[in-house]
């Protein structure tokens, strides 16, 4: 216990160093807004929105979260095109209808074979 309190204060007394410093600072930080030109205020704005930004930038995160909406998308989407519906008291899938027009224009949907006369029982087959 008492070693981490003698940590503690060489760590606080470590953290004013920079004021007791035999090099003074070459700038004030941070600047006394109210003394500096519209100009140079405006320069420090953008420096400090970067240095923001990039400081906030999280690339996984994004990723992560960019990816699972997406996914989540997908799956509703393809849920919704197999789901069957009811309209009027017919059922609907989106699928048949897409699937239809598809085959119709690459003309795999079979032609309508024309009707046989089927064979009367009067008639002796040889």
């Amino acid at each position: 216990m008492f070693a981490t309190l003698r940590r503690l204060a060489e760590q606080s007394s470590d953290h004013l160093a920079h004021v007791e410093s035999p090099y003074p600072l070459r700038k004030v930080w941070p600047p006394d807004f109210t003394k500096l030109p519209p100009q140079s205020q405006f320069r420090f704005e953008k420096k400090y929105k970067r240095r923001l930004a990039l400081k906030a930038a999280r690339p996984r995160w994004d990723k992560a979260v960019k990816l699972t909406q997406y996914t989540s998308i997908t799956i509703v989407v393809i849920y919704m095109c197999f789901h069957e519906f009811e309209f009027f008291g017919r059922p609907y899938r989106p699928v048949d209808a897409i699937a239809d027009k598809f085959k119709s224009i690459i003309g795999t949907e079979p032609e309508p074979r024309p009707e046989q006369p089927k064979p009367s029982a009067a008639t002796p087959s040889k």
